[in-house]
C-alpha cells in the first residue's frame, strides 16, 4: 500500500529522497555512470567545486522527478487539487484565453523539464479544457491517473492504445489545449539545416 495518501507534498518528498539515496547505495554502478557522464559534459566548462553541485542537483532532480509523478497519481485526490490550485502559478494564461476564444485548439509542445506532470492538471484545476498524450509504466498507474482525470475533465490520451494522431485531431477539434512532450530522442529526426544541442553537446 502506498504511503502518499497520507503524506503532505514535503513529507512525501523526503520519502522518496531517501527510497532513491537507498536505492542509489545499491546500485552504485549507475550512479557512478551519472556522476561520470556529468563530469565529462561539464569538466572543461566548471571548475570541479561547480561540477560537484551540478551532480548534486541532479540526483536531487532525479528524486524531485519520482516525487512528483506519484504525487500526482497517489496522494490524497484533495490535497493534490490544493496543491496545484495554491502552489502552482501559471504565465501565460491570458494568451491561451485568447488563442481558445478563436473556437480552435491550442498546441502545447513542451520539453520534460521537471514537474512537467503538474502541467495538465494545473490547468485542468483552473478549467481549461486539456488533453494531454502520454504514456503509463504500469496498468496500476493507468488506472490511478485516468481516474483522477476524470474527476478534473482532463482528458489523457494513452501514446501505446488506439490512433494517437486521431485522438489529437479531435482533441483540438473540441476546443482543448493539446500537450505534448518532445522528450524520447529515440524518435528524434535528424534535419541536415539545423542542429540540436543537449547538455552543450551538439
Amino acid at each position: 500500500m502506498s504511503p502518499f495518501p497520507f503524506l503532505t507534498f514535503s513529507i512525501s518528498g523526503w520519502y522518496i529522497a531517501i527510497l532513491g539515496k537507498l536505492y542509489y547505495f545499491f546500485n552504485r554502478k549507475e550512479k557512478r555512470l551519472i556522476r561520470n557522464t556529468i563530469s565529462f559534459i561539464y569538466k572543461r566548462k566548471m571548475d570541479s567545486e561547480k561540477v560537484k553541485v551540478t551532480i548534486k542537483e541532479a540526483f536531487k532532480g532525479i528524486f524531485d522527478h519520482y516525487h512528483e509523478k506519484l504525487f500526482v497519481a497517489y496522494s490524497h485526490f484533495q490535497n493534490l487539487q490544493r496543491f496545484l490550485d495554491r502552489q502552482i502559478r501559471l504565465e501565460g494564461e491570458d494568451a491561451l484565453q485568447t488563442a481558445l476564444e478563436r473556437g480552435k485548439g491550442v498546441i502545447l509542445v513542451t520539453g520534460h523539464f521537471g514537474a512537467v506532470e503538474f502541467l495538465p492538471g494545473c490547468l485542468a484545476v483552473k478549467g481549461f479544457p486539456a488533453s494531454m498524450i502520454c504514456r503509463f509504466q504500469t496498468n496500476r498507474l493507468r488506472q490511478s491517473l485516468q481516474q483522477r482525470s476524470d474527476w478534473v475533465g482532463l482528458n489523457l490520451i494513452d501514446a501505446d492504445e488506439g490512433n494517437i494522431f486521431r485522438a489529437a485531431i479531435n482533441a483540438l477539434k473540441q476546443g482543448r489545449i493539446l500537450i505534448t512532450e518532445c522528450d524520447e530522442f529515440d524518435e528524434w529526426r535528424a534535419d541536415d539545416r539545423r542542429d540540436t544541442y543537449f547538455l552543450n553537446q551538439k
